[in-house]
């Protein structure tokens, strides 16, 4: 029995006695560690902004109790691609890593794919804006000047509080 096809409750292939989720499972999976690095934006009124930014090459964090579907990984990236644009429809402007991690979440699966795999998709999509493989909106829009509306709403809101 091959590995990817092995049930998470079913003994590890290994050999070790225990369940395979407990075991090779995450193993098998290839997790790439999210890590957090501090990158730098050029705004257009030439100031820079310094923000935290995950690895585009790790894989989406889950709580990895979703199931794998039986669907390509290519089917799972245009999954997402739609819900992400729904999302994008209402809230105009998001930071990758949170748009895709809300929609595995919300999909209950574990995903096949990095952050740079889907934000290339996005990018050769056609629907979508994506700067510096973080900020994401939809075609036509400035993602960078939308995401700076939307902190200054929430700065406004804070002080108001």
């Amino acid at each position: 029995m091959k590995r990817k096809e092995t049930s998470r409750n079913a003994p590890c292939p290994c050999g070790s006695g225990k369940k395979y989720k407990y075991c090779c499972y995450k193993t098998d999976l290839k997790i790439i560690p999210a890590v957090k690095k501090d990158a730098t934006f050029s705004l257009d009124n030439d100031t820079t902004i310094t923000r935290s930014v995950i690895s585009p090459d790790s894989i989406p964090t889950h709580n990895h109790n979703g199931l794998r579907s039986n669907i390509t990984k290519e089917q799972m990236m245009d999954c997402c691609l739609d819900e992400i644009h729904t999302i994008l429809e209402s809230e105009k402007v998001g930071m990758l890593a949170n748009l895709v991690n809300g929609t595995v979440k919300n999909m209950d699966i574990v995903p096949a794919f990095t952050y740079r795999e889907i934000a290339n998709r996005m990018e050769s999509d056609g629907r979508f804006e994506i700067t510096h493989m973080q900020i994401c909106g939809l075609k036509g829009t400035d993602p960078i000047s939308l995401m700076m509306e939307k902190l200054e709403e929430q700065d406004e809101l804070i002080r108001w509080q």
